[in-house]
């Protein structure tokens, strides 16, 4: 998902698209969408759907020589399967969409697996063997290479969040926890794989930084931090990065989607906060958990409370912070997009075409 600005989710040579660029194809793809929704047997596409198709038009009208696409959630359903692709990636096999994909990790794996195609190539960084089993034995099946891909032992300092930075842990295998590092291994390999020289590898990885929403510093003195976190996995790696943390207190503004392991992320997230604020967030297309729901899955959690407004509950919030204290924001993609305008707003974005900072 974008996390501030629908074009977000198209990029080509590090600019998003251009938004008259944009308008103009969704113009051209209305008329289409409308005749399906009257006259196709499986209706109008998905939200998603639409944005694929758009993206395609767009890297078509761009003569890209490369496109990485990301998946929606899964594989085997996915629109993004129609790609004849030579390479497939499938990154760490975790619990999430399990409403769509299933309630265990081999049913997910086996989903995922589904964007495997026949002599082609698969790259994982997923580690456990029983998952690994799977897609190498689809791989088999499918008489696909199967490349097992291991963490790089250094990540790149563009890839860590400069809070843990400061903490000394420059140039180790930190930040996003196994994720960056295991990013960084899975981008190298395909590129080596495609015969691109090292020296543009290693440049490459030099000058890419994290994307917004991921342990993303807004301000300091006092501290805000955005972490789009919206699983389990991923509010470990945030519970990681805290440990890199000093600070008098502790505050959390937490928003969940309603498909989401809310219960399971704040059994492990609030050991390490000392007050935590539930609200919801805006976004019309997801349903957020209602604070009143979140609060009963925190228990017995005693400095806990309530704003249904993601943006009244910042600002009350930041107006309490000492310059010793800190904010953390996580929970969801959505609600950290939506909060990040109070720093960056939509329209520097849509003029700059890229994510832009707040430094």
């Amino acid at each position: 998902p974008y996390c501030t600005t629908s074009i977000e989710k198209i990029k080509v040579d590090k600019k998003f698209i251009d938004p008259i660029v944009f308008a103009k194809l969704v113009d051209k793809v209305k008329p289409v969408i409308a005749d399906m929704d009257k006259d196709y047997i499986y209706g109008r596409p998905s939200y998603f759907e639409i944005f694929f198709g758009l993206s395609l038009l767009y890297f078509k009208k761009m003569k890209c020589d490369f496109v990485i696409l990301e998946v929606g959630c899964g594989g085997r359903y996915d629109a993004g399967n129609i790609i004849e692709k030579s390479i497939s990636a499938i990154t760490n096999i975790g619990l999430d969409h399990t409403h769509l994909l299933g309630k265990t990790l081999p049913k997910i794996a086996k989903e995922k697996a589904g964007i495997i195609k026949p002599n082609t190539n698969l790259f994982t960084t997923e580690r456990r063997e029983s998952i690994l089993k799977i897609f190498k034995t689809i791989c088999k099946q499918k008489h696909t290479t199967f490349h097992k891909v291991l963490p790089s032992a250094k990540v790149a300092p563009s890839l860590i969040s400069p809070l843990v930075l400061r903490g000394g842990l420059r140039g180790g295998c930190v930040d996003d926890g196994k994720f960056q590092s295991a990013n960084q291994a899975l981008a190298s390999a395909i590129a080596k794989h495609l015969n691109i020289k090292n020296d543009i590898i290693d440049h490459a990885i030099k000058t890419t930084e994290l994307p917004p929403c991921r342990f993303e510093i807004m301000q300091k003195n006092p501290l805000v931090i955005l972490d789009g976190a919206h699983n389990p996995d991923k509010i470990k790696s945030v519970v990681h990065n805290l440990k890199h943390l000093t600070c008098a207190t502790l505050y959390t503004i937490f928003a969940a989607s309603d498909t989401k392991d809310a219960k399971e992320m704040l059994r492990i997230l609030l050991p390490h906060t000392d007050e935590i604020i539930f609200t919801k967030f805006k976004t019309s297309n997801r349903d957020s958990f209602t604070p009143e729901q979140l609060s009963k899955f925190a228990g017995k959690f005693k400095n806990k409370s309530i704003e249904h407004n993601s943006l009244k509950a910042l600002k009350q919030t930041i107006t309490k912070l000492r310059p010793q204290d800190a904010l953390l924001i996580t929970g969801s993609l959505y609600l950290t997009g939506e909060l990040r305008k109070y720093w960056i707003s939509e329209n520097k974005i849509l003029i700059n075409r890229e994510t832009c900072q707040t430094s």
